[in-house]
Formats: structure tokens, sequence, C-alpha cells
């Protein structure tokens, strides 16, 4: 195998398929680059998120909310960067999982801001930013849905591209 292939010559998939040693698998370009895209697009999501909390980034004095916050935002980024670094449909479909564990915590933020009377104080230091936490909850819920649902519908269909190949002998 040549040490520099140029990218702009075409190859048919036969010739790419012979110079791969048999039996490892290779994700195709097409299924990488939607990978890197929705790493872009999840990783814009996380950093959304935590939005709030960058004024808080000394720990020692954040309130509670705000590490959570920035907790499950670098959580996000670090999955995020190992499904762009290791691009298959499982890593996306992890991608998946993280942010539907992220939209439903945000759901019962939004549900505990909604459900406390105005008298009881809010849990994790909320109380100051009584007022914006349930719209801005419901705005990251709706976006790590979202998120869920695009990382959910690529990694969907980049498997049963994958078994079908599989099934077909290629």
């Amino acid at each position: 195998m040549p040490l520099y292939t140029d990218p702009t010559t075409t190859r048919r998939p036969a010739e790419s398929r012979a110079e791969r040693p048999p039996g490892i698998y290779h994700a195709d370009r097409g299924h990488v680059r939607t990978v890197w895209w929705l790493a872009a697009v999840l990783a814009g999501v996380a950093l959304f998120e935590a939005v709030p909390a960058l004024r808080y980034l000394n720990l020692a004095t954040a309130p509670g909310w705000a590490r959570i916050v920035l907790l499950v935002a670098l959580l996000q980024l670090g999955y995020v960067a190992w499904a762009a670094v290791a691009p298959d449909w499982s890593t996306v479909w992890v991608l998946m999982l993280v942010f539907a564990a992220t939209a439903t915590l945000y759901a019962a933020a939004t549900a505990l801001a909604f459900a406390t009377p105005p008298e009881t104080p809010l849990p994790l230091g909320l109380e100051p930013i009584r007022s914006y936490v349930a719209r801005w909850c419901a705005a990251v819920m709706l976006t790590s849905t979202l998120a869920t649902y695009l990382a959910g519908r690529a990694s969907t269909h980049w498997r049963r591209t994958v078994c079908r190949l599989q099934n077909t002998g290629r």
C-alpha cells in the first residue's frame, strides 16, 4: 500500500474493499463525516447548556446547580470527543443515551421548578435565579431532546447499513 494516496482520486468500492484486511470493519467516509458534523452540533448543544454556569468557573465558590451543570456539560463534551475520534454506529448510540439522560435530568429540574411553591426555597442554590430556572431548564430539555433524536437517527441508519452490508457479504 502506498504511503501517500491522493484524496482527489476516486476509487471504486471493490478496489477499496480489496485493500482492507479481511474481518476488519472500516467506516465509510460518508458516515465518518456525519459523525463529525453531529459531534460539532452536539458540542454546540453542550456549550449552550453550560452558558448560565460559565460565570461560576471557580468551583469553590460556585452554587451547587452551577457545579452540576458544568459537570454534565463536561461529560457530554467528553463523549462527543470520543465519538469524533472513534466514529462508529455504537459510539453515536452512546451519544444518544448521554443526551437522553441529560434531557431527562433537565425535564426533572423543569418539573421541580414548576411544582415547587413560591414560598418554598429551591434546592442547590437556585433561589436567586428562581424566575429563570423553569424556562432555562425547559429550553435545555428541548435542545437535548433534539440532540438525542439526531444521534439516535444517525446511529440507527448507520447500523441498518452495516447489517445490510453484512447480510449481502460485502
